[in-house]
């Protein structure tokens, strides 16, 4: 019995071509192997073995030319690493939220804070070695990149572990995770143009591609450099946001100016309850933020005075500044939840290959950027109540605690649907279509 799950579990990992074909070879082995004279153990054993040394790249197992597989290795490699980075910061920030009333709530957020550095050693683990996949397959300058990212993540789990030393620590793992990124994105600006899905390729006309590519490139650089050196210098963030925000609206132009064919209208299903489901969700984040920007955080912060009292304290200044705040994220998410409806209702009249999937992408991207930015919307009023009223300290509510989850999820799902590839059926079906975005 425990060969048979041996041979089971080995078939298991192979690729999908010949998983079947060795599976039913190696339970016949095992059928025949008493009878031979063989132990059912070496059998077993054997299986492992061929599944552990077997060269999974290999043209003729993967079906797909080394370099259309280095870049899908390299694909899921970020995308895993960009997941272990939001869970990281995510099992730092969901340890301060407030203790509060409710043993559901407080359960989900203890619960992953037990949970989530262990998905950040598994993501991390497993980026690196997808990172590595690609590099050994691909140029001398993509495994010098494997190698920096490597030492870099080696050196934040290091400070985890050597609190004493996180100061040096985190600054050699700045500089790594900075050469990495410039490294990478060097090799993907000189990868092929033609070869398809390229990591973070735009998908623009063949003639005006290099241009764009070589423009994103610096773009790309110099929003690494300046968003990692905003970590040093804060005064440099809001630099780094608008270098990013420049890059961003580069990506948003060439993809919008790009070539397109029109796609006939296809027998996918129309995605009615996906864009209801996903509407509902974006309203009520943005009613229930509102409501812990302006009732459950000031409780929070004041216990013991009511509500009235609390914003009675504060100056005139202070608390219409505040209150100003928080509606400007109210209302600018609650114009982006219903552009969201209005633009996935007419893309659902025509659905085409993927439709679903990037309606499902794009609500958690907005739902993790409205939850990300909410703390800025109430900065403000927070400091001004934390100064002025006991115990003189900020706090974090319950409810804004299992927003950070929530969006930590959702981020986490949109890096990997949008930077992680995509099964070749769902590739084979949006390049057959020449689908838009959504």
């Amino acid at each position: 019995m425990i060969a048979r799950a041996m041979v089971r579990l080995a078939a298991g990992t192979l690729p999908r071509g010949i998983r079947s074909r060795y599976r039913e070879e190696w339970l016949g082995d095992l059928a025949a192997a008493q009878s031979q004279g063989v132990r059912p153990a070496s059998v077993a054993v054997g299986a492992l073995l061929f599944s552990a040394t077997l060269d999974r790249d290999a043209p003729h197992l993967s079906g797909m030319p080394l370099p259309v597989l280095a870049v899908r290795h390299a694909r899921r490699a970020i995308a895993l690493l960009g997941v272990a980075a939001v869970l990281l910061f995510g099992s730092w920030i969901n340890g301060q939220v407030s203790p509060g009333q409710s043993p559901v709530v407080g359960a989900i957020i203890d619960g992953s804070g037990a949970l989530w550095p262990a998905l950040t050693v598994l993501a991390g683990v497993s980026g690196l070695l997808y990172l590595w996949r690609a590099a050994i397959i691909s140029s001398a300058l993509a495994r010098v990149t494997a190698a920096l990212a490597t030492a870099g993540i080696a050196a934040v789990g290091a400070s985890v572990i050597a609190p004493a030393l996180s100061g040096p620590l985190w600054l050699a793992a700045l500089v790594l995770l900075i050469g990495a990124g410039i490294c990478g994105l060097i090799v993907w600006s000189a990868a092929p143009a033609t070869a398809p899905a390229v990591p973070l390729e735009l998908p623009v006309a063949t003639s005006r591609r290099p241009l764009r590519r070589r423009t994103i490139l610096l773009l790309s650089i110099g929003g690494v450099i300046v968003a990692a050196v905003s970590l040093v210098i804060p005064s440099l963030m809001i630099a780094g946001i608008v270098v990013l925000a420049i890059a961003a609206a580069v990506v948003g132009a060439g993809w919008v100016t790009r070539d397109r064919v029109r796609a006939p209208r296809s027998a996918e299903p129309r995605p009615w309850w996906t864009v209801a489901g996903a509407s509902l969700a974006l309203f009520a984040l943005v009613a229930i933020g509102t409501l812990d920007l302006l009732v459950w955080s000031p409780l929070a912060m004041a216990p013991g005075y009511s509500l009235d009292a609390i914003y009675a304290a504060l100056t005139p200044a202070d608390r219409t500044y505040g209150i100003i705040m928080a509606l400007v994220w109210t209302g600018f998410w609650g114009i982006v939840a219903l552009v969201y409806l209005l633009v996935g209702l007419a893309s659902a009249r025509r659905p085409r290959p993927g439709t679903r999937r990037s309606l499902v992408l794009i609500a958690a991207t907005i739902a993790a950027t409205a939850i990300f930015l909410q703390w800025w919307a109430g900065f403000s009023l927070g400091n001004s109540i934390s100064d002025t009223l006991p115990p003189f300290s900020g706090a974090r509510t319950e409810v804004s605690g299992l927003l950070g989850v929530i969006g930590q999820l959702c981020l986490s799902g949109a890096i990997l649907g949008w930077v992680g590839p995509r099964s070749r059926s769902q590739a084979s079906a949006t390049t057959a279509s020449s689908a838009a975005p959504y």
